[in-house]
């Protein structure tokens, strides 16, 4: 974990799985990031999330409110 005054880098836990599930679903922002937007169920970001945790040529950090953890 990283922390600075206002603002954390941690590992995701699981009161983050709907957030992420909004983001991996939302048209808008999957075509800004170029990717092809599909419909992303809870298990499928689960399995998203176990992907990129496991990886072993990358970090993966959610960034939140050091006070409020949203």
């Amino acid at each position: 974990m990283l922390q600075c005054e206002n603002t954390v880098l941690r590992p995701w836990v699981e009161q983050d799985v709907p957030l992420l599930e909004r983001l991996r679903n939302d048209v808008e922002l999957q075509a800004m990031l170029m990717t092809q937007p599909r419909p992303n169920s809870e298990q499928r970001v689960l399995e998203w999330l176990a992907t990129k945790t496991e990886a072993d040529d990358g970090l993966f950090f959610i960034i939140s409110d050091s006070k409020t953890g949203n």
